[in-house]
């Protein structure tokens, strides 16, 4: 297979494409610079015009994004506080249940035919959905309807956290979709700023350093504490899904799937949590995984509808 000519590679595009924080640091800083010269020179007005559009779209993007994470953040915070009430209101529920039909009895096993696990173990939908469960259980016991409001009570209270958190996430996937669109197009366009800069600088390269800052996308292989963090994103059908989000939590590292629903990106060895989310379907995390060092990691998730 024939190689790519390394002037054919876009630079920018492959070694911010793990961060837009180091993406965003790296277009500010070439604007800033285009900026300050493109008063007294005409040539550097035109390159910062070009590439203004793109950036500015990025950088709004950007702010967004954050924005709509703390927001998020807050949002789980507040159904895994309501969720965290379980316990103390399931031995509530279950007094008041059994002092009417004692343990064991036919219409207790009824109720609570799996005793506390449904409601203590299992993902936070299957627990959810143990809540919802018990509150049609109770609404056919009359001698019950104290406890059943008491359960749907609480039942509506989570369901509107949940729904809240969820409507955030939506709001937040959508973003990095658009926000991984835009840092395509704002590398192309520094792409073609470099292109414009090298023309203008032909006979003294050594200028366009003072608009770009090399450092910034250099490979950082070489620390030795790298890992490929690379695989799919599936439906139930078995079907790929693009523009799913893979994030490693609290770690900056995010990328999207393409349209066969790959994805690769460079991260860090260590432990991390891994979300993926999609809009349209149910977000998975998946708690420490393990990337070696200078060893790939593969793995396939499945996104159930949401």
């Amino acid at each position: 297979m024939e190689r790519s000519w390394i002037f054919q590679i876009n630079t920018f595009y492959v070694n911010t494409g793990r961060s837009m924080k180091l993406a965003l640091t790296l277009f500010e800083d070439t604007y800033a610079k285009l900026s300050a010269e493109a008063d007294n020179d005409t040539d550097i007005a035109v390159i910062l015009s070009n590439f203004k559009p793109a950036y500015i779209s990025f950088r709004e993007l950007y702010a967004q994004k954050q924005a709509f994470l703390g927001i998020y953040e807050g949002e789980t915070l507040n159904f895994e506080t309501v969720m965290a009430e379980i316990p103390q209101h399931l031995r509530r529920w279950e007094g008041l249940v059994r002092a009417i039909f004692v343990e064991d009895t036919p219409q207790e096993r009824a109720i609570f035919p799996n005793k506390r696990t449904p409601f203590l173990s299992g993902t936070y939908e299957q627990r959810v959905s143990a809540v919802e469960s018990l509150v049609v259980t109770l609404s056919r016991y009359s001698a019950l309807s104290n406890v059943h409001h008491l359960v749907e009570t609480y039942y509506n209270q989570l369901m509107g956290a949940r729904m809240a958190q969820q409507k955030q996430e939506g709001q937040s996937e959508k973003l990095s979709s658009l926000l991984y669109k835009q840092h395509q197009i704002t590398c192309q366009e520094l792409y073609g700023v470099l292109g414009a800069l090298m023309n203008k600088y032909r006979y003294e390269p050594e200028r366009i350093s003072d608009f770009i800052d090399i450092s910034l996308i250099r490979s950082k292989n070489a620390t030795g504490g790298a890992s490929i963090f690379k695989g799919s994103v599936k439906n139930m059908q078995d079907e790929p899904i693009a523009e799913a989000i893979v994030r490693l939590v609290d770690s900056g590292y995010e990328t999207i799937t393409d349209q066969a629903g790959n994805f690769e990106i460079e991260v860090e060895s260590g432990n991390f949590d891994v979300l993926v989310a999609a809009i349209g379907y149910k977000s998975y995390e998946q708690k420490n995984i393990i990337f070696a060092k200078d060893k790939p990691t593969e793995m396939t998730f499945t996104l159930l509808p949401a």
